[in-house]
């Protein structure tokens, strides 16, 4: 089925603000639209609600997420972290 949106093409780079779009009760008659920002997986991403990412709120499917608009380039303290953990890691 067709919602007439399609997928921009985004940069795992890059920091997104994007909407997740929510229930507000059973029924589906109120929407609540959650404006997050986005850190890019390769079909995950993870949504935190500060710019900096440091208040992580989960793991989603990308599908989940719409209204993607570029806001820059990763938060270098994130890079640095992630690419350390990925290093130990591979230490064993």
């Amino acid at each position: 089925m067709d919602r007439g949106y399609t997928m921009p093409e985004l940069n795992r780079n890059k920091l997104y603000i994007a909407h997740l779009f929510k229930s507000v009760d059973e029924g589906y008659p109120d929407i609540e639209r959650i404006e997050s920002f986005i850190k890019l997986g390769k079909t995950y991403c993870e949504f935190y609600a500060d710019r900096e990412l440091q208040e992580y709120k989960g793991h989603l499917p990308i599908s989940w997420f719409t209204d993607f608009e570029e806001v820059g380039r990763l938060p270098i303290q994130y890079k640095v972290v992630k690419q350390l953990t990925l290093f130990e890691e591979a230490l064993g």
